[in-house]
């Protein structure tokens, strides 16, 4: 299974934290989506839009034990769904994808979220979160 990313999962740091794996991983493009940062939160969600597009990464061949723990991290604001990505050389695969499903749409905000600004000014703190929080997956403890 490919999973196609669009915010902090696309830093390899932050996908090696939730799953202790490394994957291949390709850039990819989502269109018919918009990422938008949410209320209250330092990561974005995306929604469906029409004429949008999402740049992320796709990593490939997730092993069904890191898939879990995706879910788990992705709670469940997010539902997951098959869509068709395209990559650089304008080829396009299945991916599997986290998208804020509309009863839970209150929660996106209208400001667009920074790769850039999250890595500069919030990665450290975010990656000790989502160590503690991981910890508690380990140990069967949901938080």
């Amino acid at each position: 299974m490919h999973l196609f990313t669009y915010g902090t999962l696309t830093i390899p740091e932050v996908m090696q934290a939730v799953t202790g794996q490394t994957f291949q991983a390709t850039d990819a493009l989502l269109r018919g989506y918009e990422r938008f940062c949410l209320v209250d939160k330092t990561y974005p969600g995306i929604i469906k839009s029409g004429q949008h597009a999402t740049a992320g990464r796709v990593y490939h061949d997730i092993d069904a034990l890191s898939l879990q723990r995706l879910d788990y991290f992705e709670d469940d604001l997010y539902v997951r769904q098959a869509v068709t990505v395209v990559l650089p050389d304008k080829s396009t695969i299945c991916a599997d994808v986290y998208i804020v499903p509309p009863h839970q749409i209150h929660w996106i905000s209208n400001q667009v979220w920074s790769e850039e600004y999250f890595r500069t000014s919030q990665l450290e703190t975010f990656l000790t979160r989502v160590s503690h929080w991981m910890s508690k997956y380990n140990n069967g403890i949901q938080p």
